[in-house]
């Protein structure tokens, strides 16, 4: 499902940008001791983020699939990933939600507080997605369902914190009407983070189209995308340290500048810059060292199989497009429908192909198997008495 990853991804930046914008300038009032007006800038952060979740899901859903093809998805991969990206669009308000008010829980200085609203979505995803994807049989769709009700529970934890009592900001019905006063530089600070990431997920579209046409067939294109969505996930697992760190001092900077403390905010400043060099010249050193070690994070279960053998899998979802089948417990193919094939069964399967960097197998059913494979009963001629000699 990388292919889907960019349109997230900018989803996802409509969220950051009235976070990050809203967040900051929240905590310059604090700083100031403007509690007023910083209750006023969440307020009229969330009927931001309401109208943008609505403009979003609708241009999304209608144009869905042109949307797919023009990141990159392929005719083999485009009816998976319209299943996964619509199921996931009915979850665009919790996403922006979360992402946008998350941020004021931050600002309060309430670190523990704004990271089990994170904890809570992940493992809530994390408990889920077996159970939908293979134990009900749903597929990807139960990925993209299992996501949407884990941020479904994190929007509600965010909104029912800054409705109660241990918040110092709260959300009040009267300080949610509109004013261009407080949205215009909400979205003025909140432009800058917004086009890094609009422009990261542009990049990874235009590299899918490219590697898309210059590819001598659709294999090679789907290996080339493969290889690049790999890259991408990595480089999105190695930033995350980084981001936290920028999520963590922008309050602190804010705040100083706010109460007009601006050695404070050099002092912060200079400390952050010398970690995030510190700490990126780490990680570079340890993907220049080891870069088979973080490909293989992503790839390393189809090393144990092979083009045209023929091995054992359990049926986990039927979809029209196609029949999963897991291999191992961390790997899935896909075979083509069959009319008496079930979720649950055990059958044989003949492996066509497989390609790592796509981490994508395709599989051809041989014959259903039995449930399990038991040895066959022993047949007894004598079943009573005793036997004194034989010949």
């Amino acid at each position: 499902l990388g292919v889907c990853l960019p349109l997230i991804m900018i989803v996802s930046a409509f969220g950051t940008m009235i976070g990050a914008g809203g967040s900051a300038l929240a905590a310059i009032k604090l700083g100031g001791g403007d509690r007023e007006g910083a209750e006023d800038i969440l307020g009229n952060c969330l009927p931001l983020l309401v109208g943008f979740s609505v403009v979003i899901l609708a241009v999304c859903q209608i144009f869905c699939r042109d949307l797919l093809y023009l990141v990159g998805a392929t005719d083999s991969i485009i009816e998976p990933a319209v299943a996964y990206f619509r199921t996931y669009l009915a979850g665009t308000l919790p996403v922006l939600l979360v992402l946008g008010l998350n941020a004021f829980i931050n600002t309060q200085g309430l670190a523990v507080m704004s990271m089990l609203t994170v904890l809570l979505g992940a493992v809530t995803n994390i408990v889920l997605d077996p159970i939908l994807i293979y134990g009900m049989g749903m597929g990807v769709r139960g990925a993209a369902i299992a996501t949407v009700i884990s941020q479904c529970l994190s929007a509600v934890w965010v909104m029912v914190f800054l409705c109660g009592r241990r918040t110092r900001l709260k959300l009040r019905l009267s300080r949610m009407r509109p004013r261009w006063s407080r949205i215009g530089p909400v979205l003025a600070l909140g432009v800058s983070p917004f086009i890094m990431n609009a422009t990261e997920s542009l990049v990874g579209i235009v590299i899918n189209m490219s590697l898309k046409a210059v590819s001598p067939d659709m294999a090679a294109a789907e290996r080339a995308i493969g290889a690049y969505s790999i890259l991408a996930s990595v480089m999105q697992l190695l930033l995350l340290p980084l981001v936290g760190l920028g999520q963590s001092v922008q309050p602190i900077l804010s705040f100083n500048y706010g109460a007009g403390q601006f050695d404070r905010v050099k002092k912060t400043f200079t400390l952050f810059l010398r970690s995030s060099l510190t700490f990126t010249a780490v990680l570079w050193s340890l993907v220049m060292l080891f870069p088979g070690l973080f490909v293989r994070m992503f790839s390393s279960d189809a090393a144990l199989f092979s083009v045209g053998e023929t091995v054992r899998g359990v049926v986990r979802s039927i979809e029209p497009y196609g029949v999963f089948i897991e291999l191992t417990p961390n790997l899935s193919g896909l075979a083509e429908p069959r009319a008496d094939l079930r979720p649950g069964m055990a059958v044989s399967v003949y492996i066509k192909s497989i390609l790592p960097q796509r981490m994508k197998v395709k599989l051809t059913v041989i014959d259903v198997l039995a449930p399990y494979d038991a040895p066959t009963p022993p047949r007894y001629f004598i079943t009573e008495g005793h036997i004194d000699e034989w010949t």
